[in-house]
């Protein structure tokens, strides 16, 4: 049974179903690819995003994942294939199914199992829990994701450091340490849906170069303050992708 009712939707917008076409393949995609995670994955700044993931601004249904075509899962190329993950997913090919939910400002608890605590919040908006959107299951073969650097709230850090001085670098190592707890139980949950599949957690780069000078509100000391602690997440990272 056709429906435009959801759990993530109002079924307030007009659908006129006509007719739906099939076209069968020869085997199933050699490549099932799903592409989760917060801004880093969605190609925040990247521009051109899909319409349902940049709408509506100010309105109730707003939603501002903003996924774009030119994130970086969509430069990918998979082993044994000449083009992209975005060449191979915009010409349809059937070598692969690639699936997209990364959403800008996503946290961990927008990415388990369950409904948002709150529909419309900054990082899910109106849409699904990542795992729960539906794309994971046992012929998945390759997940990417970032996340956990909303957790841990890099960008707050950024900012205390030019309001007031950076915080202490243990409680910047706690928040971290627990932003990690909670990104090893989004992997967890990926692995249970996802079975056969290879989960490649990516870490954040630098937040600012160690080589060049810039023009900054950070000073030169709260850079390499801030430097140290995206490396000590990178490490923690590491560790839970090792288990």
């Amino acid at each position: 049974m056709l429906t435009n009712t959801t759990d993530d939707g109002t079924a307030d917008e007009d659908v006129a179903w006509d007719a739906v076409a099939f076209q069968p393949l020869s085997a199933k995609p050699k490549h099932m690819v799903v592409a989760m995670g917060d801004s880093y994955t969605s190609g925040e700044g990247a521009g051109s995003y899909s319409p349902e993931s940049d709408r509506d601004h100010g309105d109730s249904d707003w939603n501002a994942c903003r996924r774009s075509p030119n994130a970086w899962p969509r430069k990918v190329t998979l082993p044994g294939q000449t083009k992209t993950i975005g060449a191979l997913a915009d010409s349809f090919d059937p070598a692969l199914d690639f699936q997209f939910t990364a959403c800008s400002g996503a946290k961990t608890f927008q990415m388990t199992q369950g409904n948002p605590h709150a529909w419309g919040l900054d990082g899910n908006f109106h849409e699904k829990t990542q795992i729960d959107s539906g794309t994971l299951s046992g012929d998945t073969t390759l997940v990417m994701l970032t996340i956990g650097g909303n957790d841990a709230r890099f960008d707050n850090k950024i900012q205390t450091c030019v309001m007031e001085g950076c915080p202490s670098e243990a409680s910047m190592k706690a928040d971290i340490d627990n932003a990690v707890t909670e990104t090893r139980t989004v992997l967890e949950q990926i692995h249970e849906l996802a079975p056969n599949a290879t989960i490649s957690l990516t870490g954040y780069p630098l937040l600012f170069s160690r080589t060049q000078a810039c023009s900054t509100l950070v000073s030169a000391s709260q850079r390499v303050i801030l430097n140290n602690i995206a490396e000590y997440f990178e490490s923690k990272q590491r560790g839970s992708r090792s288990r």
